[in-house]
């Protein structure tokens, strides 16, 4: 699905599968990933193979079993590279480091693991957004009362927060609606379908391509942290937020330091009472609300797909 939205917006697209990623028997364990089983050395390889010979502007490396040692090794087939990371956690050789997380000590993440020369985009300021959360010329510091609900915990939301809250809502009758949002690599739609289809004002998006209009309308989103917050932010769409991964968790604290959403932790240690008490807390407080949209504005405008490729253009 993904690989027909690419090539159908004009771009040509290149992939490789497992089919020849087995591990060779003298890897280090160090050299071995779930995401690259057969090591960066084997996956550099097929990369460079797939390049054809030709020379390329920049390469984007988004991965995260994918270090310096493959990105000093692809680079000898394009003239520049911008790596996107949010975990810091190994080092890269890149011309341009792209973090758009609001992580405690941000600024200090990355020091010894970059070039000296290269240069970092760091904060929400830079989050990669579609054009859809830029013109629809949002409000801050807006106040729906009593909110419509949108609910979207990601595309697989592997832990099943989706239905879990949907429970919730049934059990306190919410009477103010919900759009719910799931993936297409979500499990349970049927069973989600058939609990939403006995309350009134719930309608189910799978997928959903309009998700920009559906924060535009909502008064109170529950969800995860990640991309989603910065899109949520850009919204000016106040969030209560449960966790379902570890590089999720240093997100949901650096926005809840700074009143941009209601943060409750990780979903194995949050009940379901402390999710429908926080969840009564806010909808029962417009100027609370109010008070966290206009913050979440302040986070991001949603711009910052734009302010990279700047960036792009003034090293080419």
């Amino acid at each position: 699905m993904l690989g027909n939205r690419i090539e159908n917006s004009g771009h040509r697209l290149v992939s490789w599968g497992n089919g020849r990623e087995v591990a060779d028997p003298d890897l280090q364990a160090t050299d071995i990933h779930p995401w690259l089983p057969g090591g960066w050395q084997q996956d550099a390889g097929i990369c460079l193979e797939r390049l054809s010979g030709q020379r390329h502007d920049w390469l984007v490396v988004d991965h995260y079993a994918i270090d310096g040692r493959w990105e000093e090794s692809v680079g000898q087939a394009v003239d520049r590279i911008l790596a996107i990371d949010d975990v810091a956690d190994r080092p890269h050789f890149c011309d341009i480091l792209l973090d758009q997380n609001l992580v405690p000590g941000m600024n200090r993440r990355y020091e010894g693991l970059l070039p000296q020369k290269a240069r970092t985009l760091l904060g929400p300021r830079y989050a990669l957004l579609r054009p859809d959360f830029v013109k629809l010329g949002l409000v801050r510091g807006k106040s729906v009362t009593p909110p419509r609900l949108l609910v979207m915990y990601g595309g697989a939301d592997p832990q099943d927060l989706t239905l879990r809250t949907v429970r919730i809502l049934t059990a306190l009758q919410w009477a103010s609606g919900a759009d719910v949002v799931v993936g297409p690599l979500y499990a349970n739609v049927d069973k989600l379908r058939s609990l939403l289809g006995a309350m009134d004002g719930m309608a189910l998006h799978s997928p959903a391509w309009n998700i920009a209009e559906l924060m535009n309308n909502a008064g109170l989103a529950l969800g995860s942290p990640g991309v989603t917050s910065w899109e949520r932010c850009a919204c000016s769409l106040p969030s209560l937020t449960i966790a379902q991964a570890d590089n999720q968790e240093a997100i949901g604290v650096g926005l809840q330091e700074v009143g941009a959403h209601c943060y409750l932790g990780r979903a194995e240690s949050v009940s379901d009472d402390e999710i429908a008490r926080a969840l009564m807390r806010l909808a029962a407080d417009p100027q609370g609300l109010a008070d966290m949209s206009r913050r979440a504005a302040d986070v991001t405008d949603g711009a910052g797909a734009g302010r990279v490729a700047q960036v792009m253009r003034e090293l080419q």
